[in-house]
């Protein structure tokens, strides 16, 4: 009871926004692990693992940051970071995070409706209606409300896919064992590491966590968040990767990749039913944790900084699921590859290397923030040992 008490909780709590965030259509769907892993061949087989360990530190790091310094939206938490050169950085930081978000947002909109057209059969709008109105509900009642329906579908995601790709790939032992024996590798050993790296840094600057971890008090609490982001992203990444590469190469064109895999694996019609639930609720999942973390600095734009209440986030919940509609309506989706790899880019010099120098030149100082309460301050100045 102990141990379940000590790892659950914030610190799970927490883990589930990065993994449902994670998670969105591109994941569900296939595409986004042939476009990162899939299509470089045998190097799929680890790199998935490579990027999330990556991401597992950021994700630390930026943990102790956040609640060292009380940043719990990305604009507050930027001008922080980037003093005394926030005034150029912060805004920068600030445009590439917008974009971003609304290229997300709007992607797994139209993924979400897409999806739900097809199997329900009912008009597109209306599935449209549907999607923005279930992430706006679940984005206007605050953090609480995120971090529980990050919960719920992280559990039924995590089942989900075990049955999935864990079904497939022991059927299909023999078309993985092909491939690591032929040892494709069509573009090298650089690239796929680079594209490894693009995809830590597009997560690590997604910039929703830090808006829900105010619940983490501790040191030790966001290393067992990090730990826990990473055993649940990784290894469900991992199988993701190994269920797709065992159709290598013939998987590589196909729109819906995991679609491909179940017809031509294990599954039939309620693999199909399952792959489609799963691609929705990974969508608004995705959904949900991006629009209430940009919710909240658009909250903070339209009150000018004051107290805010439940018409300001319901005003800023639908300002931004209107815009990200609109821009989804004009056809984004053609772009997501290059959408998500120009984000990984941007974000290496904005987030993931000034990150790591944080984090390293502070795990070599004393600690001025003990383990057990994380908001003392030391002449004004917090900081922590990471």
């Amino acid at each position: 009871m102990i141990v379940l008490k000590k790892w659950g909780g914030p610190a799970l709590a927490v883990a589930m926004v990065w993994f449902t965030t994670h998670f969105g259509g591109g994941f569900a769907s296939g595409r986004q692990i042939v476009e990162f892993y899939v299509q470089f061949g045998w190097y799929a087989v680890f790199f998935p693992l490579v990027a999330q360990a990556i991401t597992a530190l950021i994700f630390y790091y930026l943990l102790c940051f956040t609640i060292v310094y009380k940043t719990y939206d990305y604009a507050s938490w930027a001008h922080k970071f980037y003093h005394p050169y926030d005034k150029v950085l912060a805004p920068i930081y600030e445009i590439r995070y917008l974009a971003g978000m609304f290229i997300v947002t709007a992607v797994v909109f139209a993924t979400a409706a897409a999806t739900l057209a097809k199997l329900s059969g009912l008009p597109y709008v209306s599935c449209a209606v549907i999607s923005a109105a279930t992430v706006f509900l679940l984005t206007i009642y605050g953090s609480e409300v995120v971090r529980s329906a990050a919960n719920a579908f992280a559990a039924v995601i995590v089942v989900g896919l075990l049955i999935l790709y864990g079904s497939n790939i022991l059927a299909n032992l023999d078309g993985i064992a092909g491939v690591l024996a032929a040892r494709p590798a069509p573009r090298g050993f650089w690239l796929p590491f680079w594209e490894a790296v693009s995809y830590a840094s597009y997560q690590a600057g997604v910039g929703t966590w830090c808006a829900v971890a105010e619940v983490i008090k501790t040191k030790e609490e966001a290393k067992r968040a990090a730990i826990l982001g990473f055993l649940a992203n990784g290894v469900l990444l991992q199988l993701a990767t190994l269920g797709i590469l065992g159709h290598y190469p013939q998987i590589l064109e196909e729109v819906v990749p995991t679609l491909y895999m179940v017809e031509h694996g294990v599954g039939g019609n309620l693999g199909k039913l399952l792959v489609s639930l799963l691609i929705i609720i990974g969508a608004l999942s995705t959904a949900v944790n991006v629009v209430y973390g940009a919710t909240k600095r658009l909250v903070l734009i339209l009150t000018k900084g004051k107290a805010t209440d439940r018409k300001s986030n319901m005003l800023a919940s639908a300002l931004y699921v209107a815009i990200s509609w609109g821009l989804a309506l004009f056809g984004l989706i053609p772009l997501v590859s290059k959408g998500y790899n120009l984000m990984g880019y941007t974000t290496i010099p904005l987030v993931v290397m000034p990150f790591l120098y944080w984090g390293i030149r502070h795990s070599n100082r004393s600690l001025s923030l003990n383990d057990r309460q994380l908001d003392v301050v030391v002449k004004g100045q917090p900081s922590i040992r990471c």
